[in-house]
């Protein structure tokens, strides 16, 4: 069924620019019967995005044939169909509509239709504005982030290795030492599975990259939401012990390893639809006129429903709550960790001298403090790509 809602001008070599189409080799061009077995060999298990069939005579049933078979050996997402008379193939008018059965259009976010880096992929990558300057300026662009991306992980890698190694040959006093130890190993972990998704910027595409990157990506998200939530508990359990009346531990350094595991679980059911999500496939490539591996997204998850749903879950796992939990623990601690207040919570305590209190103050004061301080830094820093998530969506 070919769906019609908004009629354009298009040119054929910016179809990946006007429909949203990333991944040129799922565009399938079939203009003779003959061509069909050709073009079907390299379709495998994929998703194709769009599928171009011609009309010769306005009663031919080449289209209505053609379309029945490729429906028979696997979905697409769009159909378009016109008259042969159109000599010119560089400007032809079509109707098409992408998600044509979702009501609310502007809350559906863009597929992410493969990771890997090949032409077959990512053609015309720098004609996505159709023009020169900016083209020249993602060049630009692109050769920083290739140059920094190493420099900004090997410092991660050896600040988190560090602390992780202090923080093992210390004994846990406290609950935060456990929560700290838990950050580190998930943050050693998220940049770890970052790197295996970008080594194929680095290394090469080589298969066995390929084939590891579907897992990187799951991976990458499971560490990222565990990161996201023992912040959120380290500042939630902190402001729980301020706010108490009397100076007292709420949460030890097991009960607090326990809240770590918890967490982990926790991220892993919130990522485990990433793992079915995407696969490594061989597609036929109009480039290289030939089969090439890819990791693409799986037919099964390439709908508007689930994209849809998990795409407004994460963001409110990721972005809504956590925010609104740092704000109200941010302000909690902030308030709670003045003198006056920390004052009136050790009045109780006896047998014990002023200047201990004054340096158990001191101590509660600076671990308030770090926690803002990383709620602070996460924000900071992830506000501006979750701003520009939503509004490219």
């Amino acid at each position: 069924k070919c769906h019609h809602m908004t009629a354009i001008n298009i040119s054929l070599r910016h179809l990946h620019v006007t429909l949203g189409v990333t991944n040129m080799a799922d565009v399938y061009y079939v203009d003779a019967a003959s061509n069909f077995s050709k073009a079907c060999t390299g379709l495998g298990t994929g998703f194709a995005q769009v599928v171009l069939l011609p009309l010769r005579e306005q009663k031919d049933m080449f289209c209505t044939s053609t379309l029945s078979k490729f429906f028979s050996l696997r979905p697409f997402r769009c159909c378009i169909c016109w008259m042969w008379e159109y000599a010119d193939t560089s400007k032809m008018r079509i109707r098409f509509e992408l998600y044509p059965d979702n009501v609310y259009p502007y809350l559906v976010p863009p597929l992410r239709r493969c990771l890997t880096l090949h032409t077959a992929c990512t053609p015309g990558k720098y004609l996505a504005n159709g023009t020169a300057s900016g083209a020249g300026w993602t060049e630009v662009s692109d050769y920083f982030c290739f140059l920094a991306l190493p420099v900004v992980v090997s410092f991660a890698v050896a600040t988190q290795v560090a602390s992780v190694v202090v923080l093992c040959r210390l004994p846990a006093r406290a609950s935060l030492d456990t929560y700290l130890l838990g950050l580190c190993v998930a943050s050693l972990l998220l940049l770890f599975t970052t790197c295996l998704l970008a080594a194929q910027h680095y290394v090469g595409v080589h298969e066995a990259v390929i084939r590891a990157q579907p897992y990187a990506f799951s991976c990458r998200d499971w560490f990222w939401y565990t990161t996201i939530w023992l912040i959120v508990m380290m500042a939630f359990e902190r402001a729980l012990t301020v706010s108490t009346s009397r100076a007292s531990v709420l949460c030890t350094p097991t009960q607090a390893a326990v809240v770590v595991l918890m967490v982990f679980c926790v991220g892993l059911v919130s990522a485990l639809p990433r793992f079915w999500e995407y696969d490594a496939f061989e597609h036929f490539d109009v480039r290289a006129n030939g089969t090439a591996l890819a990791a693409m997204k799986t037919p099964s998850t390439a709908t508007a429903e689930y994209n849809t749903m998990y795409f407004w879950y994460v963001k409110t796992l990721t972005l809504f709550l956590p925010y609104t939990m740092m704000l109200v623990t941010g302000l909690t601690l902030g308030l709670r960790s003045r003198g006056p207040a920390l004052a009136r919570r050790y009045t109780a305590v006896k047998h014990t001298s002023a200047a201990a209190i004054a340096r158990r103050m001191k101590e509660e004061t600076a671990l308030s403090r770090l926690l803002i301080l990383l709620m602070g830094m996460y924000v900071t820093f992830s506000t501006p790509l979750c701003l520009l998530e939503l509004l490219a969506r």
